[in-house]
């Protein structure tokens, strides 16, 4: 059941898909630093791009996440630091439908830590947002932070915060759209200055409940961090 909630390996999912769009939730808890998410759609190719959230709950560490194997019928996520004890760390994803969406995946070979994204058309604006997930690619670092800038209507930059080794690569799934029309109807953005580590994001209509998941995409600041997000719920 799509709508259900599936046994992964070492967490439960939920999952949503509507055409070629899905997305969900991976729960991991306790000692875990693993889980695996199971389809709904079994894809044509493993070559997907997967944007990602991450909600630490009570109790859990603030910890960087990244898609470390795709297939066809699943996908495995890792997470930075375990949840420890009875906590949860809650990860969000989504995989838009490159046929109709903004997305696809970048690839960053050694000593690279800024890709330029070029969209196959041109926009009519540059107030877009960028959500994205760090894939595996050929041992990549653990723990890396991507984040985007420089919006241009022909496309913007995706960083990572350390760049990859000798033979290693990193992948970056990205997906860019643009505001509602009604800010915070379902997505939206947030600014940070200064000392400010934490923000509230007030909804535009209240939810019906609070299963909802929220994936995230950093925009460098003027100051040039690569930082990670998470989401508190």
């Amino acid at each position: 059941d799509q709508d259900g909630y599936l046994k992964p390996r070492f967490g439960y999912s939920r999952l949503a898909s509507l055409t070629n769009i899905i997305s969900g939730t991976l729960l991991i808890t306790g000692a875990a630093t693993t889980g695996t998410v199971t389809l709904p759609v079994t894809q044509a190719t493993a070559t997907y791009p997967v944007v990602l959230g991450v909600f630490p709950g009570a109790g859990a560490p603030d910890v960087t996440v990244r898609i470390t194997a795709r297939t066809t019928a699943d996908f495995a996520v890792e997470i930075s630091a375990a949840p420890g004890g009875a906590n949860t760390v809650t990860v969000a994803f989504y995989i838009p439908d490159t046929t109709t969406e903004l997305g696809a995946i970048v690839t960053f070979a050694a000593g690279v830590s800024t890709v330029a994204v070029v969209f196959a058309v041109p926009q009519v604006a540059t107030n877009y947002m960028v959500n994205l997930g760090v894939i595996n690619g050929t041992g990549p670092p653990p723990g890396v932070a991507a984040t985007w800038d420089t919006p241009a209507l022909a496309g913007f930059n995706i960083n990572i915060s350390a760049a990859p080794g000798a033979g290693q690569t990193i992948l970056v799934a990205w997906h860019a759209f643009f505001p509602d029309a009604v800010p915070n109807t379902t997505h939206g953005n947030i600014s940070f200055t200064g000392a400010v580590v934490q923000q509230t994001v007030a909804l535009a209509a209240p939810q019906a409940d609070t299963s909802y998941a929220v994936v995230l995409g950093a925009k460098r600041g003027t100051a040039g961090l690569d930082v990670a997000t998470v989401y508190l719920g």
